[in-house]
C-alpha cells in the first residue's frame, strides 16, 4: 500500500463526508425539540494507511459538546442549565473515523447545531490538509521572519 512517499505532500484522493442535521421531538408529557448532527466520514485505503502509519488515531480533529445523547440534551433543556451554553467538550478522535460509523451529537437548540456543523467542516478541511501533508516525507524546514 503506497503512502505517496515518492512525491512531497502529494494529495491523496478526496475524503468523502456526509454531514446531516435532523430535528426530532422527544418526550411524552412535555415534548422537546432537539437537533441531531450526524457525521459520517468514509476514508479510502490510502487515508487509512496514512492515519495508521503516522499514528494519527490519537489526535483530535474537533471538540464535541458533552450532551451527546437525546436524553442528555432533553435533561439540560428541562433543567434550564447554564451548562448548555458552554459546557464540557469531548474530543473527537481521528481514530473514531476509522470505525466507519456515524458520530452523532444532539443539541437543544438550532443555532448551536448550525455552529457545530460549520466547526466540523473547518476541522475536517484541516484534517484533510494534515493527512495530505503526512502522505509525503516527514522532514521539514521553514525560514521566516516575524
Amino acid at each position: 500500500m503506497s503512502v505517496n512517499a515518492s512525491l512531497p505532500n502529494t494529495p491523496v484522493g478526496p475524503m468523502k463526508i456526509s454531514l446531516s442535521r435532523q430535528q426530532k421531538s422527544k418526550g411524552f408529557l412535555i415534548p422537546k425539540t432537539v437537533y441531531v448532527v450526524s457525521l459520517q466520514v468514509t476514508l479510502d485505503n490510502e487515508e487509512r494507511a496514512i492515519i495508521t502509519s503516522r499514528n494519527l488515531s490519537r489526535y483530535t480533529f474537533a471538540m464535541q459538546p458533552w450532551y451527546t445523547t437525546i436524553s442528555d440534551a432533553l435533561e439540560l433543556a428541562r433543567s434550564g442549565s447554564e451548562r448548555m451554553l458552554g459546557g464540557i467538550l469531548i474530543p473527537m478522535w481521528v481514530g473514531d473515523l476509522l470505525k466507519s460509523k456515524p458520530i452523532e451529537t444532539t443539541f437543544p437548540d438550532l443555532p448551536k447545531a448550525i455552529e457545530f456543523e460549520a466547526e466540523l467542516k473547518d476541522s475536517l478541511k484541516n484534517l484533510k490538509k494534515f493527512i495530505d501533508n503526512a502522505s509525503g516525507p516527514t522532514d521539514s524546514k521553514d525560514e521566516f521572519e516575524l
